[in-house]
């Protein structure tokens, strides 16, 4: 399913009048990924929403996609293979997504990402 970003915002009261606004629109949580690189963020948005929350790994935000590959797919011994980073959170598409709110996210935004079920991605691209 196609994905969107709705937008990134600074508070956490930003982000819960946008997923209310996205409720009216006929979206539910489960259709709502939101994403931050605070811990902070992160934890208060687990007890305050029941969307997808993701917390971004600072460490790699700034990798190339070849870096990004490396990572998963290291070109070492079946032993170093297996101490491979195994939660990647960010599905390949929200990465996609997430290219153009990096500074966002470095200025500790949070970053709403919605699948595109009713398809207004497509209606926007006329």
């Amino acid at each position: 399913m196609a994905k969107y970003v709705k937008g990134s915002y600074r508070t956490i009261s930003e982000v819960h009048t946008v997923l209310e606004g996205l409720r009216q629109e006929g979206y539910t949580e489960a259709n709502i990924t939101l994403i931050t690189n605070e811990a902070k963020n992160y934890e208060e948005l687990i007890h305050s929403t029941d969307a997808t929350i993701k917390l971004e790994d600072p460490t790699t935000e700034h990798l190339t996609l070849w870096e990004k590959i490396m990572e998963v797919f290291p070109i070492f011994t079946s032993s170093d293979y297996a101490s491979s980073k195994e939660d990647a959170d960010l599905e390949p598409e929200e990465d996609t997504l997430l290219e153009g709110y990096q500074k966002q996210l470095d200025d500790g935004e949070i970053v709403v990402i919605v699948d595109d079920i009713f398809n207004k991605e497509a209606s926007l691209n006329l």
